[in-house]
C-alpha cells in the first residue's frame, strides 16, 4: 500500500544543491497532483543515505509550506549534513568547485552551502552556526539517525554525532525535537545497514504534526513557510523569524525577524477568522526598518483598524487580492494591531 518515489537530483552527484532541490520539488508536486486524493498528505516520509540523506534533510527543512509536500518523518543514514564541513575534509574538492555545483569553497558561495545543509559547520571546525541552522525548521518532523559507529568516510560520523547533540539541546524555547538513534558497531558505509521493514513499521504510525506554540523559522529565500509568506530585504541572506498562532484567541504573534520586509499571513490556513476581530502582535524589527503585514481573506473593508488602543490610517485594502496590509513601524517595542470587521 506504499507509494515509493525516488526523484533524480538533476545530476548524479549533487549534494543537495539548490537546483537539485528544485528538481525534487517539481517531481513531488507532479506526483501529488497526479494521484490527488489517493495520497495521505499527513503520511509523507523520506529516507536517504549519505549524500542523499544530507539532501533529504536540507530539502525537508526548506519545504514547510502548509499547502505543499511536507515530511512527517525522515530517516538520515550517515548523511552529509554540512557540505561546507565536507569541503574542508575531502582531499579532492574538484566536484564542489565545479561551476555547476558551488563554484568554489564556502567563502565564495556560502548561501549555496547553507541551503544544501541541515546544519552549517563553517568556518569553525566543530561548531554549528546557530544563525544559519536550517534544522530549526524540523521541530514538527520525527527524525531517525542511523550510522555505523566506525565509518571513516570524510568525518560523516562527527557530523551525525553533532546533529544528535543539536537535536537534544533545548535551543528554541520549549520546542523539542523528536528523534531516535540507531548505531551499528561496524565500519561499513553502505545502504545495506537499513532495515526497510523496521523503518516502514515505525513510520506508518507517524502523522504530520502542525506547527503549534512558539515556532522558530529560518527562511533561506522568498517562499511560504507554514502559513506565512516571506519577502526579503536582501536575497541570498538567511532570514529568521518567530511566530505563535493562537486560533482560539484569533491572534498571531510575529517577532525576531531579520532581513524581512513583508509577511503575508494566510488567515484561513492559520485557523484565523476574519469575521471576528483579529489581532496581530508584532515585535521590534532588528533593522529598525518598517515592515508590511498582509492578511488574506478580507473581501471588504473592515470597520476599523487599531494600533495599540487608537485607530490608525496606516493600512490599506487590496480588494483584488482580498488583503488588509498593515504598514508597521515599531522598531523598539511590541505593538498590537486589531482589525475589526
Amino acid at each position: 500500500g506504499w507509494y515509493v518515489v525516488a526523484p533524480l537530483g538533476a545530476h548524479q552527484e549533487n549534494f543537495g544543491i539548490d537546483y537539485s532541490q528544485r528538481n525534487t520539488e517539481v517531481c513531488l508536486d507532479w506526483v501529488t497532483g497526479f494521484f490527488g486524493a489517493a495520497l495521505d498528505s499527513e503520511r509523507v516520509y523520506g529516507v536517504g543515505y549519505s549524500m542523499g540523506a544530507g539532501g533529504l534533510l536540507a530539502y525537508a527543512a526548506r519545504h514547510i509550506d502548509s499547502q505543499g509536500v511536507r515530511f512527517a518523518a525522515v530517516l538520515n543514514h550517515t548523511g552529509t549534513l554540512s557540505v561546507a564541513d565536507l569541503y574542508e575534509r575531502c582531499p579532492n574538492t574538484t566536484l564542489f568547485d565545479h561551476p555547476l555545483m558551488f563554484g568554489g569553497d564556502p567563502s565564495t558561495n556560502e548561501i549555496g552551502y547553507q541551503r544544501a545543509s541541515v546544519m552549517h559547520v563553517w568556518p569553525q571546525a566543530d561548531e554549528i552556526d546557530l544563525t544559519t541552522d536550517l534544522g530549526r525548521n524540523l521541530h514538527q518532523v520525527y527524525i531517525e539517525n542511523w550510522y555505523a559507529k566506525f565509518d571513516s568516510t570524510c568525518r560523516l560520523i562527527f557530523q551525525n554525532l553533532l546533529l544528535n547533540r543539536y537535536l537534544n539541546a533545548p535551543l528554541y524555547l520549549d520546542q523539542r525535537f523528536t528523534s531516535n538513534v540507531v548505531e551499528f558497531p561496524t565500519n561499513q558505509h553502505t545502504w545495506g545497514l537499513l532495515d526497510e521493514s523496521q523503518i516502514l513499521d515505525t513510520f506508518e504510525r507517524i502523522r504530520l504534526k502542525p506547527a503549534s506554540g512558539t515556532t522558530d523559522v529560518l527562511a533561506d529565500r522568498e517562499a511560504r513557510y507554514h502559513h506565512i509568506e516571506v519577502e526579503q530585504e536582501t536575497a541570498g541572506v538567511m532570514s529568521p523569524f518567530r511566530f505563535n498562532c493562537q486560533p482560539e484567541e484569533n491572534r498571531i504573534f510575529l517577532d525576531r525577524m531579520e532581513n524581512i520586509t513583508r509577511f503575508v499571513i494566510h488567515a484561513g490556513d492559520a485557523g484565523l477568522k476574519t469575521q471576528r476581530p483579529l489581532r496581530v502582535v508584532l515585535g521590534p524589527t532588528t533593522s529598525g526598518q518598517p515592515i508590511e503585514i498582509a492578511i488574506t481573506d478580507y473581501r471588504g473593508l473592515p470597520t476599523s483598524v487599531q494600533r495599540g488602543n487608537q485607530s490608525t490610517t496606516w493600512w490599506t485594502h487590496d480588494p483584488a487580492r482580498k488583503l488588509i496590509v498593515l504598514q508597521a513601524n515599531n522598531p523598539n517595542t511590541y505593538r498590537t494591531w486589531t482589525i475589526v470587521p
